[in-house]
């Protein structure tokens, strides 16, 4: 890595902890206003879980270890309430004390305060979960077997789960019944269709889920056609791993970056 890369990479990690400790912040207020009952928890599920579940991705892929496991528990224990009404008191402790420890944690390096879930509301979807949680849940639509087992093996950890479609149809089967994907990497030509028309799907459905298009012979209207249709990156091929990873990160940060943006227009009107 040159020094350039360096320098880019440091801000970028400065960058996400600034919006990082934004959208904690936002969150904390979500939390204060169900305790003093200005707003319900019913209201403020989706953001709430929209918070976490995004932060607990772009964590991991800056390499905050620690504080994406510990906001995957904050998760498990939100989605144990998903069925309720209220948010109970003890709850409303837990998940103030999580978000006051992590702005510690990515500020200044304070550890980790321990958190105990409360006892009361286990839900059976979380009590009958077989499949496990990942910090990053990945799909990759190309028809090239080998590139998509070498981002298997790439993203093997225990922080990635990596899907992987060989076609168009296939990867839109997926992407319907996995939308907490945090990041979809598309083949521009597949054997069925153009990756393009993954875009569009998503665009029509409104889903936001971003795109990092790839290709290894992409001409400057197709380019055009894919910043048209609102992919987030474009990776040519033969530049391998190292662009696909900063481009992963990239996605990652700008989605943090965009649920901040969106509260605060809210906020406004």
């Amino acid at each position: 890595m040159n020094q350039n890369d360096e320098l880019l990479d440091e801000e970028m990690l400065n960058e996400f902890k600034l919006d990082a400790t934004d959208l904690l912040e936002q969150a904390e207020a979500m939390l204060i206003s169900i305790e003093k009952k200005n707003t319900t928890f019913n209201n403020e599920y989706q953001k709430l879980f929209n918070c976490f579940h995004s932060l607990k991705g772009s964590l991991g892929m800056f390499n905050f270890e620690k504080e994406s496991h510990y906001i995957h528990q904050m998760e498990e224990a939100l989605n144990s309430l998903d069925t309720k009404e209220d948010m109970p008191a003890a709850y409303v402790d837990y998940f103030l004390k999580g978000v006051t420890s992590l702005q510690g944690s990515l500020n200044n390096g304070v550890e980790l305060i321990p958190l105990v879930v409360p006892n009361s509301f286990e839900s059976e979807k979380n009590t009958n979960k077989i499949e496990r949680d990942y910090a990053c849940k990945l799909l990759v639509v190309d028809d090239d077997s080998v590139l998509g087992e070498a981002f298997q093996t790439y993203y093997s950890d225990d922080k990635y789960h990596v899907q992987v479609a060989g076609t168009v149809k296939e990867g839109l089967e997926l992407i319907r019944n996995n939308l907490d994907l945090h990041t979809i990497f598309c083949d521009f030509h597949l054997p069925d269709e153009q990756g393009t028309l993954v875009l569009d799907t998503l665009s029509s459905l409104k889903i936001t889920i971003p795109v990092i298009m790839m290709s290894n012979a992409a001409e400057r209207s197709d380019l055009i056609s894919f910043i048209n249709k609102n992919a987030f990156y474009f990776v040519e091929k033969s530049h391998g791993f190292a662009e696909f990873d900063k481009a992963l990160r990239r996605a990652l940060k700008d989605r943090v970056k965009k649920l901040v943006y969106e509260s605060r227009l809210k906020k406004t009107y």
